[in-house]
Order: C-alpha cells, then sequence, then structure tokens
C-alpha cells in the first residue's frame, strides 16, 4: 500500500487521478484496502471540504475530472450489482467525502457571485446534475421495486444521505437565490418526485431514511410552480404510500400565504387552489402521514380555510376535487372528523359554496352537487351500521342551507342527491335502513324545505326499478307536508312531480290492488297522482277498479281513501253531465256498479263470531260507512229509471226522494255521533233546485270534513 501511496502523490497532481481510479477499480472486487482510500481523504483535505487544508490541494479543473471519474465509477459498480452496498459499503465513509471535496471545490472556486440570477441558477443546475452523477448510484432506486439498498445497509446509506445532503446545503448558490427561484428545494423535489418516489415495493426503510435527511433541506425558500405542487398531487396518488410522510414534512413548511399572495399569478389561482387542497386532503385523511407535524399541519389548514377565495375554483376542477375527497376522506369526516379533517371539510364547503347564504348562481349550483354527491359518496363508505347516523347528519347538513337559500326549485337539483344516493346501494336491508332514516327526519322536521323539494325529485332520482320505494317515500313526505302549520294542495301540486317516463308504472303500481301496493296502499299519493295526470278514460277505469275492489280491511287510512272516493264520483258526475250534452248517450255502466259498491261498503255484515275468530278489519268504520250511505242515498235520489241518465240540472225532477231514508238513518242510534254529517247533507237533499248529481263531490267532501280532521281534507 504504502507504494501505491508514493505513486499517487508523486509530482502531484500527476499520478492521482489514475491511482484513484485503480482504487476505486479494485473497490468492485473489495481488494482496495479502506485504510487507502482514507489516506486519500487525509491528504487532499476532504475532512473538512468547506475550507480544505491539505498539503495536496486540487484545484477545480483537477477536482470537476475526479468528480467525473468518480460518478463513472460509481455507475459501473451498480450495474455490476443491485446490492452495491454489501461490496462498497465499507468504502462509503471515505468515497462520501472525496465526493464532497471533487464537488465542491470546482464551485468554490468559479461561482459567479456578481452574475445576473438567470445565470446563478442556470450554474446551480448543472452544478446539482453533477452531484447526482455521483450520488444517484448510492440513493436512487435501481428499478420500481428494487431499493438502492436493504435495511442491513442502514448505516453506510445514513452516512451517504447525510453527505449528500450536507454538500447541498454548503453551495454558495444558497445564499444568492431568491425563494420561488430554480433553487435547491425546487431541484431536490423534481429529483425527489422523477427519480426516488418510484419505488413501490419495499419502500418503508428507504423513504423513512430520505424523509429523515432531507427535511434538512430549506424548505420555507421552496415556493412550488403549478408544476411543483402538481408533482405533489401526483406523488400522493400514485406513488407508495411511504412518500406521503416526507410530503406532509414539506408542505408544514412551505410559506404558503408568500406563495398564494405574491408567486401564483391571479388568473392561475383557482387551478392552483384546488391542487393545494388535493395535496392537503391526500395528507390530512390519515393521521399518520403527518403524524411528525401534527400542530403544524393543523396550524397550515387552519390559516389556509380563513382565505375568502376558495369558491373560485372552477366547477370542473370541483367534480375532479370531488373524486379525491369521496376516496381519501375517513367516511365519518362529517360526524367524527379529526381536528385536520374538520378544517378540511371547511375548506372543502368554502370550494363548493356549500356554507349558508351563499348568493344564488349556476356554477354554485353545479359545486354544491358535486359536494352532495362526494359526501353521500362518503355515507355509503360507512356501510350499514355507521351510514343512517351520518346520513342523518348530512340530512340536516342540507336542511339548515337550504332554508337560507334563494332559490328553493334550483337547489333542489342539489337535494335530489339525497335520495340518488339510494341507487346505488345493492344491499337491500342496507338500502332500507336509509330510507328510513330520510322518514324520520322528514316526519320530524316537517317544515324543512326538504319536504318540497323532494317531492319534486324523488321518483326521478332514483331507477326505475325503485318506483315503488320512490312512491313510499312520497306518501310518507306528502303526510309530512300536511302537518305544516301553512299548506295548500295548490303549493303541493306545483313542487310534486314524476318523469314521463314513468307515468305509465307510477299508475300500475298506484291502482293496483294485486301489486305490493296491496297491504299497504299509498292513498295519498294516489290522490296526488290523480291531480297530476290529465284525465283518460284508462285513469278512470283503473280509479274506478281500485276503489271498488279494495278490501276494508287494506284500508288504513280511511280519510285519504275518501279522497279517491272524491275523485271516483267526480269524474262519474263529470261523464253523466257531459252525457247530457250530447243526445242519444246511455247511462255508462260504471254509476250502477259504484252504487252496488256503496250499498256493499256501507254495510257491516261481519258477525260477532267473526269478529272473535280474526283481528282482521273486515268492515269499514261507522263514520265512514255513515258517509258511504249518505253519497248513496243521494245518488239513488238523482236516478230517473233504467238506463235513465240521472238528474243533472237545477229543478230537474226527483223520482225517487230519498229525504226520509236519510232521516231514518241519520236517527239510527249508532249514527247519532255523525250528525254533522248528516246536517251538512240534509240540504243537498231538500234543495233540489239547488243540486244534482254535480254537486255529488261537494256533498262527499263536506261530510268528510266533517267527520274526518285531517289536514289534507280541508284544502283539497
Amino acid at each position: 500500500m504504502e507504494h501505491v501511496i508514493t505513486f499517487v502523490f508523486h509530482a502531484f497532481p500527476a499520478n492521482f487521478l489514475s491511482g484513484l481510479d485503480m482504487a476505486l477499480d479494485g473497490c468492485n472486487t473489495g481488494e482496495t484496502p479502506p485504510a487507502l482510500l482514507r489516506v486519500f481523504v487525509e491528504r487532499v483535505g476532504a475532512e473538512n471540504f468547506e475550507t480544505q487544508k491539505a498539503d495536496f490541494y486540487l484545484d477545480g479543473p483537477k477536482a470537476g475530472e475526479c468528480a467525473f471519474l468518480l460518478a463513472r465509477r460509481l455507475s459501473d459498480a451498480r450495474s455490476r450489482s443491485a446490492s452495491m452496498y454489501s461490496v462498497w459499503g465499507r468504502y462509503m465513509d471515505s468515497v462520501t467525502k472525496l465526493a464532497q471535496l471533487f464537488l465542491f471545490t470546482p464551485v468554490r472556486e468559479a461561482f459567479p457571485a456578481e452574475a445576473p440570477s438567470s445565470v446563478i441558477q442556470r450554474d446551480f443546475a448543472d452544478v446539482f446534475q453533477r452531484v447526482l452523477a455521483v450520488f444517484s448510484p448510492l440513493i436512487v432506486p435501481v428499478s420500481a421495486s428494487v431499493p438502492p439498498f436493504s435495511p442491513s445497509n442502514e448505516a453506510e446509506a445514513e452516512m451517504v444521505l447525510d453527505r449528500f445532503v450536507q454538500l447541498l446545503t454548503a453551495f454558495p448558490h444558497n445564499a444568492v437565490l431568491q425563494p420561488g427561484s430554480q433553487n435547491l428545494p425546487s431541484l431536490v423535489w423534481q429529483f425527489y418526485f422523477e427519480k426516488l418516489s418510484i419505488l413501490s415495493h419495499g419502500s418503508m426503510h428507504y423513504f423513512a431514511l430520505i424523509e429523515r435527511h432531507f427535511v434538512r433541506i430549506p424548505w420555507p425558500s421552496f415556493y412550488p410552480s403549478e408544476r411543483g405542487i402538481g408533482a405533489m398531487d401526483e406523488c400522493l396518488a400514485t406513488r407508495s404510500p411511504c412518500c406521503a410522510p416526507f410530503v406532509a414534512q414539506v408542505v408544514v413548511r412551505v410559506m404558503w400565504k408568500d406563495v398564494l399572495t405574491n408567486y401564483v399569478h391571479n388568473e392561475l389561482l383557482p387551478l392552483y387552489l384546488s391542487i393545494l387542497f388535493s395535496v392537503l386532503v391526500r395528507i390530512g385523511s390519515t393521521a399518520s402521514n403527518y403524524v411528525k407535524v401534527r400542530a403544524s399541519m393543523h396550524d397550515l389548514v387552519k390559516m389556509l380555510s380563513q382565505r375568502g377565495d376558495w369558491s373560485s375554483v372552477t366547477p370542473e376542477r370541483a367534480e375532479e376535487l370531488a373524486k379525491v375527497v369521496a376516496v381519501c376522506l375517513p367516511y365519518d369526516s362529517l360526524t367524527n372528523p379529526t381536528d385536520v379533517v374538520g378544517v378540511l371539510q371547511i375548506i372543502w364547503r368554502k370550494i363548493c359554496c356549500f356554507i349558508v347564504r351563499e348568493p344564488f348562481t349556476s356554477v354554485a349550483l353545479l359545486k354544491q352537487t358535486a359536494w352532495l354527491r362526494t359526501e353521500c359518496a362518503l355515507v355509503l363508505r360507512g356501510g350499514a351500521t355507521a351510514a343512517p347516523p351520518a346520513y342523518n347528519s348530512l340530512i340536516a347538513d342540507v336542511d339548515a342551507l337550504s332554508k337560507q337559500h334563494e332559490n328553493l326549485r334550483a337547489f333542489s337539483v342539489v337535494a335530489r342527491e339525497l335520495t340518488a344516493l339510494w341507487s346505488r346501494i345493492s344491499d337491500a336491508k342496507f338500502g332500507e335502513s336509509l330510507v328510513r332514516t330520510w322518514n324520520a327526519y322528514i316526519d320530524a322536521n316537517f317544515e324543512s324545505p326538504l319536504v318540497l323539494m323532494s317531492l319534486n325529485t324523488v321518483i326521478g332520482s332514483l331507477n326505475s326499478d325503485q318506483v315503488a320505494t320512490a312512491l313510499k317515500v312520497m306518501e310518507n313526505t306528502i303526510r309530512a307536508y300536511f302537518k305544516r302549520g301553512r299548506f295548500s294542495w295548490a303549493e303541493l301540486m306545483e313542487w310534486a312531480q314524476c318523469p314521463g317516463s314513468l307515468t305509465l308504472a307510477v299508475r300500475d303500481y298506484l291502482l293496483s290492488v294485486s301489486s305490493s301496493n296491496k297491504a299497504h296502499p299509498l292513498m295519498l299519493t294516489t290522490a296526488w297522482f290523480l291531480k297530476f295526470s290529465q284525465p283518460s278514460d284508462e285513469l278512470a277505469l283503473a280509479l274506478h277498479a281500485f276503489v271498488t275492489s279494495i278490501k276494508p280491511k287494506h284500508v288504513w287510512c280511511e280519510a285519504s281513501f275518501l279522497l279517491l272516493i272524491w275523485q271516483e264520483v267526480r269524474w262519474l258526475a263529470d261523464y253523466v253531465i257531459a252525457a247530457h250534452a250530447n243526445p242519444g248517450s246511455s247511462l255508462d255502466d260504471r254509476l250502477p256498479f259504484f252504487m252496488r259498491w256503496l250499498s256493499k261498503a256501507a254495510k257491516d255484515e261481519s258477525s260477532f263470531i267473526t269478529n272473535l275468530i280474526t283481528s282482521k278489519k273486515t268492515a269499514h268504520s261507522p263514520r265512514l260507512r255513515a258517509i258511504l250511505t249518505i253519497v248513496e242515498l243521494y245518488l239513488m235520489q238523482q236516478m230517473m229509471g233504467e238506463s235513465q241518465l240521472p238528474r243533472a240540472t237545477e229543478n230537474a225532477p226527483v223520482l225517487n226522494s230519498r229525504i226520509h231514508a236519510l232521516k231514518e238513518v241519520a236517527s239510527v242510534k249508532a249514527n247519532q255521533q255523525f250528525a254533522a254529517a248528516f246536517n251538512i247533507a240534509t240540504p243537498f237533499f231538500v234543495q233540489v233546485d239547488l243540486h244534482h248529481i254535480g254537486s255529488t263531490p261537494s256533498l262527499l267532501l263536506q261530510c268528510s270534513r266533517a267527520l274526518f280532521k285531517e289536514k289534507f281534507l280541508i284544502d283539497t
């Protein structure tokens, strides 16, 4: 070894380059003694590369040649073996010290301190590439699945990274280049993203070590460009999850207030903010990502949440962000958020204009819809157990905003997402639990704007095979509406809608006693649908069949059943009046059939024994039977003989007065409690100069209001 040392340093530096090459070549086989390289370090003054004090001084050009040689030898060693640390590990102390000296000396001697910033930036970029040429074989992954060193070589790798960062931070460019320029942190970030973050397997030990040393870079002077922050987002989205803690360390160190105020152009700010939010969501969604900087992360998002320009993010970008939020944020981020996620939700609301007293615009509606669709997706991720309370909280959230909204009809487009999410659930029990949650909220909050808005959208928001669910919700919602202090069928009809493509399916469900509607018919919804639909023979026949065939045990709400009978009577009366206007028209078979049904439905033919045997309802209630009896008698009074059209004009002769029969029925002890209805009916029977078959709907409705107090009868 002494002979080699004498040769290398004889007539220095004439033989140094060839001697160094020979020594490095021997490192590949382990033939070079580590002590030889330590002598090199000592004699050229590489122990302290910044203030070189040595017996053998390397000038800038010669040091540059040595750096080039070292880069070539390390690259060659890397190409020979992916596990070069197992061979070169014992030389790393000396090799990295020499690398620092070889790379720093040319810069120290030739640094253009007085040059313009653009020149210094270009020079620093060149210097950085020379540094990477030497250190990349030691720290860049061999491939996406092979790290440059294993956990067993961590001590040597720690040394390499320590000296890599030490060298980078020592360059004089750092004292000159301003934040926002192509400075050290911007170059390091680009290197990290393009070369280091590609590792996807066996990465935990690798990224932890990178993070430990790279945080020493002066990140406060890093002003990420749009491309730079986009790389952050891509890194978090597509690279190893082990990258996230380091990215978090960088993000909390950036002076974002200065970046956003002084560095980003106004026209680019909405896009920049959207990418920044995506980065924050990807980091903040998992506490382990920022566990080392928890307080700083919270302070950062809190500071950013106070900005007033988040709403400048475009609807298109909001849609892209919605995909990130739906996947990244915890499913309980509304009901049980961490401190960081809670603030991120505030920012997300601001982006999507989902805040109270937000001015109404078409852009705001688009973003509000994106917000709500995203939150619904989070609810679904919670599963059958966690979803109902989260869903209830979300409904309340939308309700609070709707109460302040200046255009509820437009906001219905947003609110429909609350029911549209049912169409994305394949588990029937899960879906039913959310429907129950919705119905319970509407029942308890009947003054909510959601009542009318859901009537407007619920049928159209679901799949065509969910018509039954939509109609059951309609029934519940209409009943909730009539609990209000102020209500009217006119207002309800303005809001409640059914898409034309589903009208036939809705009719078939509501007016069929053989469907699943049989056991619990949705009569109030049917009453709405009959008002909503254009009259037709098919609809009239369907209603007639429904009213005259339904069994008492299935009439669970007699007041709403009376609305259907009222509509039936109205259409029958209209037909008679129209027939009178067309000479030669005959009596419609529906009227006699309906009268026979009235006669049967008005009676209780069940026996005491039958009532004991079965608990099922076999007859209508006494008050409903009283009304049906009154209507039956009134229609009988209007009849003019077999096959003749009934009375349809004032002062038409009465051939079959039933006033005495009415009095007899009213005098029955069981009917005395319904005297109010009989008193209302009496003038209809007596004042034949005013009343005829066309008065039947009014008679029925007034008697119904006298005996039934449901509000939906008041305004019919």
